[in-house]
C-alpha cells in the first residue's frame, strides 16, 4: 500500500499471529473478541507485545436505554430466535474482559450515532447475524415492524440510532 509504506500484513489468527515476540506496542480486536479463545489469545498477546505494550478491545454498541434501540430490541426478541443482544455483547463478556486484562483496565466511550435512510436501515437489519432469512411470514412481519419503527422515529427521511464506540484498554 503506497499510502502506508511501513504496513504489511501477515497470515495468522488471533491465537497464533505468527509475529515475532515483543514486536508490537498495541494489539487491537474490534467487534471480535467474543469469537476468540480468550486464554490462548491472551498468551499470544503477551508473547507479541513489547514491554509496555497494551491491548485494546473495541466495540460499537447501541445505547440500549434509548427509545429507538429498546423498541428495536423488542422487535428482534419477538421475531428473531437467534437474537441475544446487540454487538456481540460486551455486557455478556464482562468476566472475560476482566480476566483478559487481569481486572485492571480503563474504559473509554465515544459517541458514534448511526444515521440511516429507510433503505439503509432495513438493509442493515437484514445483514445482522440473527436476521431472519428470505421467505416466510415471520420475516415479512419482522420487516413490517421495523418499517413501523422507522416511521415513528424518522426525521427528514432518516433515523438516528444512538450508538457509542467503547474501548477497553489495559495490559494483558
Amino acid at each position: 500500500m503506497a499510502a502506508f509504506p511501513r504496513f504489511h500484513s501477515v497470515k495468522g489468527t488471533a491465537e497464533r499471529t505468527g509475529l515475532p515476540g515483543a514486536s508490537v506496542d498495541l494489539v487491537t480486536a474490534a467487534q471480535s473478541f467474543h469469537w476468540f479463545d480468550a486464554a490462548t489469545f491472551k498468551r499470544e498477546c503477551r508473547h507479541i507485545l513489547s514491554g509496555g505494550g497494551r491491548g485494546a478491545l473495541i466495540w460499537n454498541s447501541r445505547v440500549e436505554d434509548s427509545p429507538v434501540v429498546r423498541e428495536e430490541g423488542d422487535i428482534h426478541r419477538l421475531y428473531c430466535p437467534r437474537f441475544d443482544g446487540f454487538s456481540g455483547g460486551p455486557a455478556t463478556l464482562t468476566d472475560s474482559i476482566g480476566a483478559f486484562f487481569n481486572h485492571r483496565f480503563r474504559v473509554f466511550r465515544f459517541p458514534n450515532d448511526l444515521s440511516y435512510t429507510r433503505e439503509q436501515y432495513l438493509r442493515c437489519m437484514m445483514s445482522a447475524s440473527y436476521a431472519l432469512t428470505e421467505g416466510g411470514e415471520e420475516r415479512s412481519s419482522w420487516l413490517d415492524a421495523l418499517e413501523r419503527l422507522f416511521g415513528r422515529f424518522e426525521t427528514e427521511g432518516r433515523v438516528t440510532v444512538p450508538n457509542e464506540t467503547v474501548v477497553y484498554l489495559g495490559s494483558c
